[in-house]
């Protein structure tokens, strides 16, 4: 999801890039006014709109090449637009220069389509087509482009791009483009740059499609002969209700195959191109609608019905003429979330051997309950998915969602107020903030512990170290490996974001560059495992083991039979004072507890608000957050490499009887540069557990324990200084809890109100780092 990607970015950047450089705060600030009662309805007004805009996206776009950024992959974006904004200048020789550039750095590994293959064909033909024709152009300029393809790959890509270009899709992006254009006439709200290049961009694949479609399919069908037939199925529940599916089918295959199914309550998603490589690889492909979602019948409630109606969906495609009667799921996110709802004892299908659940959703776990607090991206997710059909232009309108937060924020409104306050009244999230703790409500919907002790068949997580789901994707994996020590569990886990853990990583996760290596074709490793599980092929040797790892330092995959054999030892600081002549100067972190111990105090005014630049502003530089304790430790004396997922246990107590802290583990270099190592944070009534909340008595030291930061892998180098920082939560991207022990979606504030954490230094106040 394009918005959650850019707020990620945004986040990881609050700490803000040296004055001289360019940021992604900077990039998302830029934003851009359709022309005055610009008509969704009249797409030649659209696109005399997105040519205007199109002179100046440019010169703003280049301006992020001439200074040096505070990340060099904010340039995938920045391409993005330089190519767009090109091909609507009609300057298709500039549009061909930035392409070449935008290959140089996203299009080394050759497993996938060549970056902007359609714009590259297109600007061509526009230049040479007056000697041969634009269309005889344009096939020898895409033909010539797909042989870059490694050949290994060609035929997946040209069936993935059949379905790419389709009339579903170009009625999707029409859909998309012309939404977006009415929330922006709506709203009075500009689209920002992070948004603009992308629905020109869509609004250009969709005219290709509808001029070119021809062209373009029989050009592919040359590169692979395979035709895949796509059917409109209804599909009857136990209930009467029919959900809509769409079947994916290689039309020259007579045997019956397995069938791997998805059930998802995204309409118009990336069903076609997906369905596509999975028939042309020896299965048949259903894509079911939640019910209420699309086509389906019913009606939509997020996480609470998928369990029966999986049964239902299984029941069917297990006994279809194309079906050989095994049937596995497969999919991510919401759809991985599904796939656990099909393993519930009451409702799992005898025909169900597999399931290959990614980047899965853990309800209650990490959304809408992230860290045991809800989040404005509850709200902003259950607005995009109401109704029938997605909103997608309202949830991708950052300046709205900050706008609206902002006001809960800045007015210290209970935050159960948010929907009203965005004027997006809704029921998902009214009901999810009924329940603040882990209670029976969530925990009746997930897997139950019978459940996962009867789990014998195969299992294949993929999730990664950027995405925002790897709570929930590896609560999974532990409850499974707790209670069933016979599992046939496999885990995939790279640095990769939501999205690239899903299918097809590419050079660029969740603003960050990864290593050539760590660029795989993930969707066929997870074919071949299908083959195996459902075909009784061979096992793929990429799964040596059970947990496959890609191991930054050493640029290699590597394998463990445990997410905790992944590391050989751990590293444990302590949270130590520093005393000279008598007097503390500084907080560190030592290998031993120190002989003298203290009291530290964090104070902080809940009810302080931060100034809206650092919300809105382009630059922050000047901006003070919410202060830290930072503990520092000496300059380590070997390399390290961390493996795993970083942990705090403090002894610390409160005037309060509840509070959110926040805690932060980062290392920092000789030359001054810092790395990101985690993050976690805790509502501390949830300390011992999640659905027994207990208050703190204030003044009374307890132990936190801070166990839930990302598996990551990073290397730190000697001369390094580790960095550990603790503060009270106080900004826009979570309910603000002001410590009055109710609920705290209903907490609100009217007057300083100072939170004061006492940390006590000794033997139970300590980080500890997974190492290899």
């Amino acid at each position: 999801m394009r918005l959650l990607l850019a707020l990620f970015c945004i986040i990881l950047q609050m700490s803000t890039a040296a004055q001289d450089t360019l940021s992604y705060r900077n990039f998302a600030a830029l934003s851009y006014s359709l022309n005055p009662g610009t008509n969704e309805r009249d797409s030649t007004a659209i696109v005399k709109s997105f040519e205007k805009i199109a002179v100046i996206l440019y010169s703003d776009a280049l301006k992020f090449t001439k200074k040096p950024l505070y990340d060099s992959a904010m340039l995938s974006e920045v391409y993005e637009a330089l190519i767009t904004a090109s091909i609507y200048k009609k300057d298709y020789v500039t549009a061909l220069k930035h392409i070449e550039e935008a290959r140089v750095r996203d299009f080394r590994k050759k497993f996938k389509a060549p970056p902007y293959i359609l714009e590259k064909a297109f600007a061509y033909a526009m230049l040479n087509g007056k000697k041969t024709g634009f269309s005889n152009a344009f096939t020898s300029a895409y033909k010539a482009d797909m042989l870059n393809v490694d050949k290994e790959f060609r035929e997946d890509v040209a069936n993935e791009l059949k379905g790419v270009y389709g009339v579903t899709t170009a009625t999707m992006h029409n859909k998309t483009v012309k939404d977006y254009v009415r929330e922006s006439v709506d709203t009075k709200s500009p689209i920002i740059m992070y948004n603009m290049p992308y629905i020109m961009r869509l609004f250009f694949i969709r005219r290709m499609i509808l001029e070119h479609k021809p062209v373009l399919q029989k050009l592919l069908a040359g590169i692979s002969p395979a035709k895949v037939e796509t059917e409109m199925v209804k599909i009857p529940m136990r209930d009467g209700i029919r959900l809509s599916g769409l079947v994916f089918r290689n039309v020259g295959t007579k045997e019956k195959l397995p069938v791997l199914v998805s059930q998802s309550p995204y309409p118009g998603g990336v069903e076609a191109k997906r369905g596509n490589i999975f028939a042309v690889n020896g299965y048949v492909y259903l894509y079911v609608y939640c019910r209420g979602k699309g086509g389906s019948e019913g009606e939509f409630f997020p996480y609470e019905n998928d369990a029966q109606d999986y049964y239902d969906i299984i029941d069917w495609a297990s006994k279809q003429r194309w079906s050989n009667g095994k049937v596995a799921t497969t999919g991510g996110s919401y759809l991985g979330f599904t796939q656990w709802q099909a393993i519930r004892k009451e409702y799992r299908h005898p025909a169900l051997k597999a399931i290959n659940p990614m980047v899965a959703v853990g309800f209650g776990v990490d959304f809408p309950r992230l860290r045991q607090s809800f989040t404005p991206y509850s709200l902003m997710w259950a607005a995009y998915v109401q109704g029938k059909e997605l909103n997608s232009a309202l949830f991708d309108n950052q300046d709205f969602w900050k706008q609206k937060q902002y006001e809960i924020y800045k007015n210290r409104l209970p935050f159960e107020k948010l929907d009203s306050v965005a004027g997006t009244n809704n029921a998902f999230f009214k009901k999810w903030l009924q329940h603040p703790d882990f209670d029976e409500y969530w925990t009746n919907i997930l897997p139950k512990e019978q459940d996962y002790a009867a789990l014998d068949i195969p299992v294949l997580t993929t999730t990664g170290y950027f995405d925002g789901d790897q709570n929930g994707a590896l609560n999974y994996y532990k409850e499974h490996v707790k209670n069933n020590k016979k599992n046939k569990h496999y885990v995939l886990i790279g640095p990769y974001g939501h999205d690239g853990a899903q299918w097809m990583p590419g050079p660029n996760q969740q603003g960050q560059t990864i290593d050539e290596e760590a660029q795989i074709p993930l969707y066929k490793y997870v074919i071949q495992w299908f083959d195996w599980a459902l075909k009784g092929k061979p096992l793929p040797p990429f799964f040596a083991d059970r947990i496959s790892y890609y191991a930054t330092p050493e640029k290699k995959w590597k394998s463990a039979p445990t997410l905790t054999k992944t590391s050989t030892d751990s590293l444990r600081l302590y949270l130590s004072p520093h005393f000279q002549n008598g007097m503390l100067t500084s907080n560190t972190l030592l290998l031993k507890p120190a002989d003298r111990d203290t009291v530290y105090r964090y104070s902080h005014d809940i009810n302080s608000v931060s100034d809206s630049i650092a919300v809105f502003g382009r630059d922050t530089s000047s901006i003070v957050f919410n202060a830290e304790l930072m503990f520092e430790s000496a300059a380590l004396e070997k390399d390290y490499t961390v493996t795993g997922s970083c942990t705090a246990h403090l002894l610390a107590s409160l005037n309060v009887p509840d509070a959110d802290i926040v805690i932060t583990f980062m290392t920092i270099d000789g030359n001054g540069k810092e790395q990101y190592l985690g993050f976690d944070i805790l509502r501390t009534r949830y300390r011992y557990s999640g659905t027994h909340p207990q208050l703190m008595v204030p003044g009374k030291p307890e132990a936190l324990h801070f166990n839930s930061t990302f598996f990551n892998v990073m290397e730190v180098k000697k001369g390094s200084r580790l960095r550990f920082f603790l503060q009270v939560r106080n900004d826009i991207w979570s309910e603000k809890n002001y410590g009055f022990g109710g609920v705290v979606s209903k907490e609100a504030s009217t007057g300083p109100r100072l939170i004061n954490v006492d940390i006590y230094t000794g033997k139970q106040s300590y980080i500890s780092l997974p190492v290899q």
